[in-house]
């Protein structure tokens, strides 16, 4: 009896323990398959975040080993990035500062009806006026003087002076530099220096030539200097300004016109200057964009400068009936309708002298007639 209870028992054992170990085994089976995908696809993934992050690490290592090679970063990446955010905001704010410089240069342009001068030049029979970078006339609008004389500096901002020679060479003083140009072609360059002026000296105020004379002179300071065309030299003589033209100080520019008129400009005012006297007339001055430019500008009435006492002034009345404008003073070196006088001057003592020697001649010589005759 206890045998088959124990075979019974045996046998049920048996079959719980198939039914226990397979159904796990299955389920254990494809628990372990669909974890096995799981940890596949997340092995991937990390390893693909492994690669992106080595791939950026490579490029971190390129920049910072390329602004090493520049001098921009040192041994630290963290200081390399650093400095390679600063060197793209520096980059950036050159940028913003060009634009600021190009909107500052198209605010600066002249208006060449209301405009002070750099200087004027009569070319080709075309009077020019020249301002900060840009030039202009009557015949034209604003241009940059390089767009016409391309050879000139591009770091140019402005010439102190320009003049047109009787060979028809344009001449361009910029600091102690001097462009001469046939035509629009540089001819050559040279320096202040190499036209005899002082090396002292960095720049000149005026040059142009008097028609009565047919002298071209330069500017500079308080003196100005006679400019031989055909030597291209200054010819050694100087004096102050004030010696030949009367009342011309503080001035911009000077040139002389087609006409044989030369003018002098202070801040948008041109000035007449009388040929026979040699003297500045710094009463009722003109406007230049009025007078150059054809334009039509209301003209104030200013005494720009004026040295001249009121009561002086007074007494002129009509200017144009004043001798004291028109008559010539033969101290002036550069007169040459006073050289006689000037000649007679310097020659009279001798004259006087002269004739005393003669007298002394004569009688002597009629004392040695008497002499004779009585012996």
């Amino acid at each position: 009896m206890k045998l088959p209870l124990l075979l019974l028992l045996a046998l049920l054992n048996l079959v719980l323990f198939d039914k226990i170990n397979c159904v796990p085994i299955s389920d254990d089976t494809e628990d372990v398959q669909i974890i096995g995908n799981i940890r596949d696809d997340e092995v991937k993934t990390s390893f693909s975040q492994i690669s992106d992050e080595n791939e950026s690490d490579t490029r971190l290592k390129r920049t910072v080993t390329s602004l090493q090679k520049n001098g921009n970063g040192n041994n630290d990446p963290i200081n390399g990035i650093s400095q390679h955010r600063k060197s793209m905001a520096f980059k950036m704010q050159q940028d913003s500062e060009e634009k600021q410089l190009i909107r500052e240069k198209a605010l600066d342009l002249p208006d060449r009806c209301n405009t002070s001068y750099d200087a004027i030049a009569l070319i080709d029979d075309e009077v020019i006026g020249f301002r900060g970078r840009f030039m202009f006339s009557s015949k034209m609008q604003l241009y940059e003087i390089r767009s016409r004389w391309r050879q000139l500096s591009p770091r140019m901002t402005h010439v102190d002076a320009v003049y047109q020679t009787i060979d028809n060479k344009t001449l361009f003083f910029i600091g102690q530099s001097v462009y001469s140009f046939i035509g629009n072609k540089l001819e050559k360059t040279i320096k202040l220096s190499d036209l005899g002026i002082d090396p002292s000296v960095l720049k000149i105020d005026a040059i142009f030539r008097r028609p009565d004379n047919q002298r071209t002179y330069i500017f500079i300071g308080d003196l100005y200097h006679r400019f031989d065309e055909h030597r291209f030299t200054v010819t050694g003589y100087s004096n102050e300004i004030s010696k030949a033209f009367r009342e011309v100080y503080d001035m911009d520019t000077a040139f002389t016109s087609k006409d044989n008129v030369t003018y002098f400009l202070k801040n948008e005012y041109v000035y007449d200057f009388i040929d026979k006297s040699w003297m500045l007339l710094r009463i009722d001055p003109f406007l230049s964009g009025n007078t150059f430019m054809d334009c039509n500008l209301t003209n104030p009435q200013i005494e720009f400068g004026n040295r001249y006492l009121n009561s002086d002034v007074d007494h002129i009345g009509n200017i144009d009936d004043h001798e004291k404008f028109y008559e010539p003073n033969c101290d002036n070196p550069e007169i040459d309708l006073c050289k006689n006088e000037r000649a007679e001057r310097f020659d009279a003592p001798n004259s006087v002298g002269n004739r005393h020697l003669s007298i002394g001649i004569y009688v002597l010589m009629c004392l040695n007639i008497f002499i004779s005759i009585f012996n």
